[in-house]
């Protein structure tokens, strides 16, 4: 499994029967890791910045900087809710248990919601049931289109929050051949993809994902 850094920033989690559950909460459902799912040839990107002009471009360390006191909260939670898709039980228990002590004590927002979605999307793609048909767990929190509707399953909304801030990701799974397109412009962006290299490549200007 490879890790790649733009700035790029993982999220991903799903829920059963469309019931939001507190990140204190213990899951009664957790996927067993998959084996074949572990031995593909994956690579995990992630990302938090801008997109401009169609271009994405890392935040600057002067623009973080400026929300830093701001952004010192502690009490981080997360909230997952079903929207469909057969395969929801997958990740069940990930982004509830994802947020453990340590991320709880984080006080800084930036590192918190980026170590929350890193952990969250690398154990969705461990717990991918079908890697074979599956090519990518996805998350992204801004606007998107994808060129085939059918090829996505088990979607669902993340939200992770501090005492004041929050952040909510649509997360799912994408098989092949098909198109994620993050089309939106504007506001601050967490995306990230864990995917198999075989099946899928990133387009690390525009922040676009093509499996085939």
């Amino acid at each position: 499994m490879r890790f790649s850094t733009l700035g790029f920033v993982l999220a991903s989690a799903l829920a059963v029967n469309g019931a939001a559950m507190p990140a204190s909460a213990q899951a009664d459902i957790a996927a067993p890791i998959n084996p074949e799912a572990v031995a593909a040839d994956v690579e995990t990107v992630t990302f938090t910045g801008d997109k401009v002009n169609g271009v994405v471009v890392t935040r600057s360390v002067e623009a973080e900087s400026d929300a830093a006191l701001a952004e010192r909260q502690i009490g981080i939670t997360a909230v997952v809710t079903a929207i469909g898709g057969g395969v929801m039980s997958v990740a069940t228990g990930v982004a509830v248990n994802i947020v453990t002590d340590i991320i709880r004590a984080l006080i800084d927002w930036t590192k918190a919601r980026e170590t929350f979605t890193q952990q969250t999307t690398s154990e969705m793609w461990k717990r991918n049931p079908n890697p074979k048909k599956f090519h990518a767990a996805i998350c992204y929190n801004k606007g998107y289109r994808v060129k085939d509707p059918k090829g996505i399953d088990g979607k669902a909304s993340v939200t992770l929050r501090s005492n004041v801030f929050h952040v909510s990701y649509d997360c799912m799974y994408m098989n092949g051949p098909n198109q994620f397109w993050t089309d939106s412009e504007g506001g601050y962006i967490n995306l990230s993809y864990t995917y198999d290299r075989n099946h899928c490549s990133f387009d690390g200007k525009t922040g676009d994902l093509t499996c085939w």
